[in-house]
Formats: structure tokens, sequence, C-alpha cells
């Protein structure tokens, strides 16, 4: 069956004034609590997290469990108190506190499919029982403190030490797309997510790439124990924080990295028990300790309510919150979802899971030899490389007047100088930068004449025929942007047809 399930919304929920932090009334005490693993446990903490080495892919993270200074483990406070908020959500009729409803970069978004009943609290004066015990922030600044205050988990050994490393498969960002696993049959959402428990623990892979990551799990087994310490609760709320620690018999809670995959799976116990009523406050006595036995009957008798049905169905709950779920738990491959697109999360076939495709982990291949320096083809790299391989720069050669070519990069290609009359390119006769830059100073290309290299080679033989008027002034003309005619109706036009005329002027004169 598929990892994970929907607990449905259970009721509606009842807002209202939670007590205040100024006076004694309800419940206060402590709950002495301790957490077993049933599957190898790893929180994550971008702080213990680093790149890992060759000769894994890259992207590939390696981390380390959480520690303190002196290397015990710890897990976090806050990291248990989100493991038992969401089970008091889904056995209350309380809000969603974390529903954004918008999925896969605003791709899919559910909103509309919330009930507005199930919406965030936004008035500290009507809350919901979950936020009455684990407390909230409403809308602006405003909030309600929890009365609820959860120690880091810590070791009941000295010696308990992280397991060995293993390698995650693949784990990805949830697929709401998939309308059928996540909305109900009337187009409400489904309810609140919940992963399975896998018996037989998670399935590694060696695989190291940016798809997976290495962590250093604590073992099967491992034991620590941490403190709840409430004040001001009511009936309700004492019994629905109670419930969200010691669930029942056969029921675990689902903590850390790895959940999909069989990772994290805990049982909490109480092992000692201190409440004082606010009378017994007011009065000055010590309240009553419970242990043993005698903590047994307690939780029994608080707990007979709420398990009873008196705040809700719980049996898609103890479903979902089973350690032995009795199927298989794997994702269907991605073959059934695009044959069974309307199939409910209830009818996804029982596969045994499947270790990730077992590869080679990727060995760094021995760098190539740098390839020899190919030939320059522009004009101006030629002339650097030739300065560089023979100490002077090579005579230009020019394109056939009136030839054209289609672009700077083709004339550089081919050789060829821009037609008489036209600018030449200011960047091909910057200095090398970098390295050559260094070495040698950048040395102006030679000068070229006009001839092309026909042109060129019959010149070696034949006398040079003397420029006409009009190649002279065609040479020499200021319009040198453009071989076209300048335009007379603009103020340039007309002031390059003066230059050009005065300039006929003087070179008649001289020829007189």
């Amino acid at each position: 069956m598929n990892p994970y399930c929907f607990v449905p919304l259970n009721g509606t929920p009842q807002r209202l004034r939670a007590a205040g932090h100024d006076r004694f009334s309800g419940h206060s005490g402590r709950f002495d609590c301790s957490l077993t693993l049933r599957t190898p446990l790893f929180v994550y903490d971008r702080r213990f997290a680093r790149a890992a080495e060759p000769p894994a892919g890259p992207g590939h993270e390696t981390a380390d469990f959480p520690t303190l200074p002196d290397g015990r483990p710890v897990i976090w406070g806050t990291a248990l108190r989100g493991a038992l908020r969401a089970v008091a959500e889904a056995a209350s009729p309380s809000c969603l506190t974390l529903f954004d409803g918008h999925y896969e970069r605003w791709m899919v978004d559910y909103r509309p499919q919330l009930p507005p009943a199930y919406r965030r609290c936004d008035n500290v004066d009507l809350l919901c029982p979950a936020c009455r015990v684990f407390g909230t922030i409403a809308a602006g600044r405003s909030g309600y403190a929890a009365p609820l205050r959860i120690s880091d988990a810590l070791p009941a050994a000295d010696d308990v030490r992280p397991a060995e490393r293993i390698t995650l498969p693949p784990l990805q960002s949830p697929k709401p797309h998939h309308r059928a696993f996540y909305l109900a049959a009337d187009g409400a959402i489904a309810g609140r997510k919940f992963y399975y428990h896998h018996p037989n623990g998670p399935v590694a892979t060696i695989e190291r790439s940016r798809f997976t990551r290495t962590v250093q799990p604590l073992p099967v087994g491992t034991t620590l124990q941490f403190t709840a310490d409430y004040r001001n609760l009511g009936d309700d709320e004492l019994r629905l924080l109670l419930f969200s620690l010691v669930l029942e018999p056969g029921l675990g809670h689902k903590l850390g990295l790895g959940k999909p995959v069989g990772m994290g799976s805990v049982t909490i116990e109480l092992t000692s028990a201190r409440n004082q009523t606010a009378r017994e406050a007011a009065l000055q006595r010590a309240g009553s300790a419970f242990s043993g036995d005698d903590l047994q009957e307690w939780v029994d008798a608080l707990l007979y309510p709420l398990r009873n049905g008196a705040a809700g169905d719980l049996s898609a709950l103890r479903q979902a919150l089973a350690l032995n779920p009795g199927r298989p738990v794997a994702y269907p491959p991605a073959e059934w979802f695009r044959t069974h697109p309307d199939a409910p999360i209830g009818e996804a076939p029982d596969l045994a899971p499947q270790a990730a495709p077992r590869r080679p982990a990727p060995v760094a291949a021995p760098r190539p030899p740098a390839p020899a320096a190919a030939a320059p083809t522009g004009r101006a790299e030629r002339e650097r490389w030739d300065q560089g391989a023979r100490g002077r720069p090579e005579p230009s050669r020019a394109a056939p007047r009136g030839r054209r070519f289609g672009s700077e990069e083709d004339q550089d290609a081919a050789g060829a100088r821009r037609p008489a009359g036209r600018r030449r390119d200011e960047r091909e006769f910057r200095p090398a930068r970098g390295p050559d830059r260094l070495a040698r100073p950048a040395e102006p290309p030679a000068l070229v004449d006009s001839f092309g290299p026909d042109e060129e080679e019959e010149a070696a033989s034949e006398p040079r025929q003397p420029a006409t008027l009009e190649d002279l002034v065609r040479r020499f003309s200021p319009q040198r942007e453009s071989p076209k005619a300048p335009n007379k109706s603009t103020r340039e036009g007309q002031r390059a047809l003066e230059e050009q005329r005065r300039l006929m002027d003087r070179l008649r004169r001289g020829e007189g």
C-alpha cells in the first residue's frame, strides 16, 4: 500500500477562550517520558550537514546526528513538539495550522477545498483544542503562548552513540497534483497526512547522488528521556496532551527524516507524572505523584472518554499510527499513476519495498591532457598569435574593393579588412588580457593598403595606377560609418555633404 494515508477531518472545531497565564486554573504538572526507537531515527540539522567527499557524486550531502558539546546525541524539543501536535490535531476537532494549500510552485491550489471552519485560528480569544495546548501565532503580531514546555530528549545511558552511516533513497517533495489521493469524493481535502510504520525498518541504497543523502542515525532500541511541563490546562486539554504522548498499545509516532522509507518509528511511555489542580495550588498543596501501577490506572481513567469516541472517531488515526500495518508499504510505480489517474489512495497496489538501484559509486575520472591550442580564426587573434610565435605581426590582407561580408565575425574568419572608408573595429587593437598582457605588450597591426589578395599579387609586377579624384573623395570622406550616400533630410547628412563639397574644391584647386 501507499506509504502515506490521510486521516479525515474530525468533527467541527470548537473554539474557546484559552486560560490565561496570570493565575492558576485547571491542571499543572509534569510528565517524565521515555522514548524508544523501533526503527533507526535521524533528526536533520543543517549545522551538522556537509557536502560529501569523493567518490560521492556532486550535490550529495552527508549529515551527522545532532550532538551536544559533550558528544551526547540529542533530539531537539521542537522536533518532538511537532510530532505531538500532529497527533493532537488529528485526534480532536482542531484547525490545520500549517496548511498552505498551494504546492509545486503554485501549480496545485487546494485552498478552496479546505472547509472554512478548519482554517488557522486567527483570534487569540477563540482557539481550537490543539492551539489551546500547543499555542499559536495569529494574524499580525498577536499570539497565544503555549502552556506547554517540552525539553530536549537525551539518551538514558552515557554510552549511546549513533550507528553506521546509511544512504537513504531519494526523498522528494510531495506531488499533490494526483487529486484522487489528496481530495475526497465530495471534492474537499482528504484530511491530514500521516506516514505508515515499516516493521522491517528502512530500505537503504548505495547510490550517492544529489538526490540521496547519507545520514548517521541512532540505532534501534535506543532509549531517550525528556519531560513535558504543562500549566493551567483544562480537563479536555490535559486529556488531549496525554493521548498525544502515550497513544494506545500497538501505536507509535513518526519522527525525524525518512518517514516514507521506514525511518523514525518511536514509542513514548510515561515513567512518572505529577499533577496539581488549581484548588491544590490555592491551598499550597504539592498535588499528586504517580508511578508504576498507580500511573497506569490514572492514565487509563483520564483517557477513557477520548479512547471511546468522546472527541470523535479515531479509527482512521489508529490505522495510520499502527506499528504493524499488516500490509507491505511501498510507493506504486509511476506507470500505475499514469494508468490509474482517478484511483483513490485505498486502491494503491501492495508492493514489497525494494531498494533503489545499486549503482557503483562514481569514481573521479583522470583529468584529460590539455588540448593543443587551436589555430586562431579572427584577424586580430592571428596577429597576436603570430607576435608570440615569431615576434612580429603578420601582414594583414584586405578584401577586394567593393567586396562586402555579412558580419564582422565573417570578416575576421576570412582574414579580410573592412572596405575602404569604414571605421576599423577598435576592439581589434586592444591589448591582450590575462597572461598575454603580462607576457608581452600588444602591438598595433601593420598598416594596410586598400588592395585585396588578388590585386596585391598583380601590384607586384604591374605599376600602380594613380587614384582618381572620385576614389580619393570616397576614400577620405568623413562619412565612414556607412557606405551609403548621406541622407539629405537630416542635419548630419547636410553637414557631410558640405564637407564633401569643400574637399572636392580643395582637390580641384590642387590639381589646377
